[in-house]
């Protein structure tokens, strides 16, 4: 199921949608307190063109968090994560770390 809200679409754990992305899965999203699934359509989208462009994983460190979790780990009372729009996100690196750090820099230009 997919909802809108302010125009924007979000995604849930049962969102059909999500057979449309190569890499990401809606776990990978879950808030770990809770397990709710709700993540920007487009954050989905981009993060799916970046990974294809890096051309290794992209682990997501953290997705969605409910209003609890966020408070518990001290995130910023406004976080775009407890919105479904923001992933902390760590590449798999594939050479010297500065090589690394300027090409996914500059994917992020997508």
């Amino acid at each position: 199921m997919v909802s809108e809200m302010g125009g924007h679409r979000y995604l849930n754990r049962y969102s059909p949608e999500w057979r449309e992305f190569r890499y990401f899965r809606p776990e990978e999203f879950a808030c770990p307190c809770c397990g709710r699934v709700y993540v920007l359509e487009r954050l989905v989208r981009l993060l799916d063109l970046v990974r294809e462009a890096w051309g290794a994983p992209i682990r997501v460190e953290s997705g969605y968090r409910c209003p609890d979790h966020n408070r518990r780990i001290g995130g910023a009372p406004n976080s775009a994560h407890v919105i479904g729009a923001a992933a902390d996100i760590w590449p798999k690196l594939q050479g010297p770390l500065g090589h690394c750090r300027a090409k996914f820099l500059s994917l992020l230009q997508l």
